[in-house]
C-alpha cells in the first residue's frame, strides 16, 4: 500500500502517484509512450500464462473477456480493511460494550452477463466481464492507487459500466457512484446490483449515456445532457474521479468517447475540473496511438501513465490544465 505523503505526488487526491519514475511519469511523447508499453508488452509475453492472481484465469479469451460463455459467473474481491472501511462492518454500539464483527479478507460477486446480447447485438461489449475491470477493482481495493480515507468523500462517474463491476466494488466506498452505459446494458447493471445487495447503497445510480449521440449535439444541448445524467442527481458538486475502462478498441469511437470525457471533466458550468483515469488492455497498438495522441490533442491535458497493473495493461491519469 502507497501511502508515505514523501513517496507520492501532491495534487491527485485521491489517486497516490508515486515519485518513483520507474512507475509513474508524465506522457509528454506518445511514439515514446507507445514504444514502452508495446516492448514490455512482447517482453512479457508468457509471464500472465502463469498469472496466480487470476482464480479463474484458465477461462479467459484471448481478447480479455473473464468467461464470455456463462450466463452467470462468480468474482472474488478483497475487502479494504482499513480503519475508514472497517468501521462499516463494526456492530452498533461502542467498542467497549461490543466487540466488532469478524471482517472477511474477501467477497464474492455474482455477475449476470448477457452473452446472447454479445453475439447478436452489434457492437455489444459491455454485456460481459473483460478482465481490466477485474484487476483494477482488486487494485483499488487493496489501496495501492486510492487512499480510502479520500475516497470516503469522492464523486465518481463511469462510462462504459458494461456489468457493473466497478459499481458493486467501489460504491459502497465513495460518496457517490454514477455507472453509465447505452441503454441496453442498463437493466443488466440495475440487475447486478439489486442482486448483490441486500438493500441497493443509495450511492449506486445508473444513467444512459451514449457517446456518438453526444457527440453530436450543440453546445446548449451538451450542457442539458450533463445536467440529465449529472446535476439531477447531484446537484451540489461535479464528479471527482471519471473512470474509462477498457473502453478504448474500436477507432471509430474514440472522437465520441473523447467528447464526453472532455465535456464532463470540464463541463460549461463553475464545477471543479475532474481526474480521468483511462485503463485498457493492450490489443491493436494503432488504436492505442490514435487514442492517446487524440487524447492530448483534444485540450490541454496532463497525462501521466501509471505502471500499476501487469504489462497487459495501460494505465493513465489525466487532467486538464486551464
Amino acid at each position: 500500500m502507497v501511502n508515505d505523503d514523501s513517496t507520492t505526488r501532491n495534487g491527485w487526491e485521491p489517486f497516490l502517484i508515486p515519485t518513483d519514475d520507474n512507475i509513474a511519469w508524465q506522457v509528454e511523447d506518445v511514439e515514446e509512450e507507445m514504444f514502452l508499453l508495446y516492448s514490455q508488452l512482447q517482453g512479457s509475453f508468457n509471464e500472465h500464462l502463469d498469472d496466480k492472481d487470476d482464480d479463474d484465469a484458465s477461462m479467459e479469451s484471448g481478447l480479455g473477456s473473464v468467461n464470455p460463455r456463462e450466463g452467470q459467473i462468480t468474482i472474488t474481491l478483497p475487502v479494504c480493511r482499513c480503519q475508514t472501511c472497517s468501521l462499516r462492518f463494526s456492530q452498533k454500539g461502542s467498542k467497549k460494550s461490543q466487540p466488532q464483527r469478524f471482517i472477511p479478507s474477501s467477497k464474492d460477486i455474482i455477475l449476470f452477463q448477457d452473452t446472447t446480447a454479445l453475439n447478436s447485438r452489434k457492437g455489444d461489449t459491455g454485456s460481459v466481464l473483460w478482465r481490466a475491470s477485474k484487476k483494477f477493482a482488486r487494485l483499488i481495493l487493496s489501496e495501492m492507487l486510492i487512499s480510502h480515507a479520500n475516497l470516503s468523500t469522492c464523486q465518481i462517474l463511469e462510462f462504459g459500466a458494461g456489468t457493473g463491476l466497478l459499481a458493486m466494488a467501489l460504491g459502497p466506498l465513495v460518496k457517490r457512484y454514477m455507472a453509465t452505459d447505452l441503454p441496453p446494458l442498463i437493466p443488466l447493471i440495475d440487475k447486478n446490483v439489486a442482486h448483490n445487495f441486500p438493500v441497493v447503497p443509495p450511492s449506486i445510480l445508473s444513467e444512459t449515456l451514449d457517446w456518438t449521440d453526444f457527440q453530436s449535439l450543440s453546445s446548449n444541448a451538451r450542457l442539458k445532457a450533463y445536467k440529465d445524467v449529472w446535476i439531477q442527481d447531484f446537484p451540489d458538486s461535479g464528479p471527482r474521479i471519471i473512470l474509462v475502462v477498457d473502453c478504448v478498441y474500436n477507432p471509430s469511437l474514440i472522437p465520441p468517447l473523447l467528447s464526453v470525457i472532455n465535456h464532463f471533466a470540464s463541463p460549461e458550468t463553475d464545477e471543479k475540473k475532474a481526474l480521468v483515469l483511462v485503463i485498457i488492455e493492450l490489443r491493436a497498438e494503432e488504436v492505442t496511438r490514435l487514442f492517446l495522441s487524440h487524447w492530448i490533442d483534444s485540450g490541454k491535458w496532463e497525462i501521466w501513465s501509471l505502471r500499476v497493473l501487469d504489462a497487459r495493461f495501460a494505465v493513465w491519469l489525466g487532467r486538464l490544465t486551464s
